[in-house]
């Protein structure tokens, strides 16, 4: 008993087991039959140019799959190499998705970056068990502005394989077509293409309506599928619905029909936009214009002030300038200016230190002569001092205090005997505060640290005019300053000579102590043979 129920359970297990194993071959077989009918069909556009690319493709007899079942992704580049297709970089950034709803299914093409160039073609390739199906999408997208902007273009099938099934739809009436409305084929037409054109303005059948009509009505036209091309020149019964374009007859050329509402907004736009373009290119330049012209002028401006520095320079430099005294009847020549008379050509912008520089040295110039005729002033308002007086050298009244040099206490005056020095008039000295002196320039080279030119100056003034005393004590106090004992005990024993005070020669010995005591010992003998005669 227990070995036939053992051998009843076995049989019944093993039932099941073929029953599960016939089911599944079944269903298998179900879905390799509906996945080897699948197919693709024509291209919808939802975008235009300079937008990110939106289409639906159709997919046919999609009964019974769902979207896992669906794979469809771009070709690969020898699938393209053999189409003889280029395949841009940009196909890349395509996406493929399918969207299964019922008995209806599309392949969503979308990328994220906008597309650029109007014309566009790539293969997609459709995963089936009995192959693989390749079709070309070739689409043109016009701007966002015109109407034709989400208009597909043609499509064509490339499978080289003739074991495609064919499409097994429920029979559709065809539309009513009793005005016999006919199309004749141009050359680049496609059937969405035609649809759109004759869809006209308030027309209610969108041009997909329009597409099936045209396609139920000329099956001939379309007997490889609804993706076939179309013949040129072919005629086509349109429905009745289809509003023909009044301007040119249907077999009209697209070149020979005349522009488009769309085109002439386009090209107004565009002409708009140069317009707009040409009057900023304009507001620029004249800005530009602008600028130039004030830079120009500031140019001017900064020539100018150079060039009256430049000038003040020049006659502060000739002021300063040692000049050899002449005769007192004869009015000494003007010196002449260099800079006065610029090269053109010539000026061009100075460095900052450089300007700063002259700027500085024409101030101290303007105020030295300003204060050298404050004391030429101060000279000839003075009264006439008195016989005693007389025996004070102008030079130690006009000496200039370019040095800092301690305090001195006045001493009492000494009255030597008369000698010829003494009775000689100070006429020479005073004329000589008229025209520019020596001690003037003098002044200026010791400013400069240029002492070696300084005597060489006082030294031809000397030889020039020997009278004047107040050169002889610039002189001693150049040397004094220089550390010249030899040269300062020469040029002592000259002035005493010519009639210099001894006491304004010891006050010089006495500010400067560098002058050696073993120099000092011929002053000392000279001194006494003075006062002897």
């Amino acid at each position: 008993m227990k070995s036939s129920l053992a051998a009843v359970e076995g049989a019944g297990r093993m039932a099941r087991g073929v029953f599960c194993k016939s089911v599944i071959a079944a269903s298998l077989l179900a879905c390799s039959t509906l996945a080897s009918a699948l197919g693709l069909g024509e291209i919808t556009l939802h975008s235009a140019l300079n937008q990110p690319l939106n289409a639906e493709i159709q997919l046919l007899e999609t009964g019974g799959l769902s979207n896992e079942d669906v794979v469809a992704r771009l070709a690969s580049p020898e699938a393209f190499a053999k189409a003889g297709i280029e395949r841009v970089f940009f196909l890349n950034d395509l996406r493929f998705t399918p969207v299964l709803r019922g008995d209806r299914g599309v392949i969503r093409v979308v990328s994220t970056k906008p597309v650029t160039e109007p014309y566009q073609s790539f293969l997609v390739q459709l995963a089936r068990p009995n192959g693989d199906l390749l079709h070309e999408y070739t689409v043109l997208l016009d701007p966002a502005t015109s109407p034709q902007g989400l208009a597909a273009t043609r499509s064509r099938n490339t499978q080289r394989s003739t074991a495609s099934a064919q499409e097994s739809r429920m029979p559709v009436a065809p539309p009513a077509a009793v005005q016999g409305k006919h199309y004749t084929v141009a050359n680049g037409d496609t059937l969405n293409g035609i649809a759109s054109r004759l869809q006209g303005l308030g027309n209610k059948v969108s041009a997909s309506q329009l597409a099936d009509g045209i396609r139920l009505l000329n099956p001939q036209a379309f007997a490889a599928g609804a993706g076939s091309a179309l013949k040129v020149g072919q005629d086509l019964l349109l429905p009745d619905s289809a509003i023909l374009p009044s301007a040119a007859a249907p077999a009209a050329s697209p070149e020979a029909s005349s522009p488009k509402p769309a085109e002439l907004q386009r090209t107004a736009e565009q002409l708009s936009a140069a317009a707009i373009e040409n009057q900023q290119l304009a507001q620029s330049l004249e800005a530009l214009k602008a600028q130039t012209q004030e830079l120009q002028e500031q140019m001017s401006g900064k020539d100018k002030q150079i060039t009256a520095l430049r000038s003040d320079l020049a006659v502060a430099q000739s002021a300063a300038r040692p000049a050899t005294p002449a005769a007192p009847a004869i009015t000494p020549a003007t010196p002449a200016q260099p800079a006065a008379d610029p090269t053109p050509g010539t000026d061009s912008f100075l460095s900052l230190p450089i300007l700063l520089a002259a700027v500085l040295i024409v101030l101290l110039l303007v105020a030295f002569a300003y204060s050298r005729r404050r004391q030429q002033r101060k000279q000839s308002a003075a009264p006439a001092v008195a016989p005693d007086e007389q025996l004070i050298k102008p030079a130690q009244a006009t000496m200039l205090p370019v040095f800092e040099v301690p305090a001195v206490a006045p001493q009492p005056v000494v009255q030597p005997p008369p000698t010829p020095a003494a009775t000689k008039p100070p006429a020479a000295q005073r004329s000589a505060g008229s025209t520019p002196d020596a001690l003037d320039g003098v002044s200026i080279y010791i400013a400069y640290g240029r002492f070696t030119e300084a005597m060489g100056i006082l030294r031809s003034a000397l030889e020039k005019q020997p009278e004047r005393d107040d050169i002889r004590i610039r002189l001693l106090e150049l040397l004094a300053e220089q550390g010249d004992g030899r040269g300062f005990v020469r040029e002592e024993q000259s002035a005493l000579e010519h009639g210099v005070d001894p006491q304004t020669i010891q006050d010089i010995r006495d500010r400067f102590p560098q002058i050696k005591a073993a120099e000092v010992a011929p002053v000392a003998a000279v001194v006494p043979a003075a006062a002897v005669a």
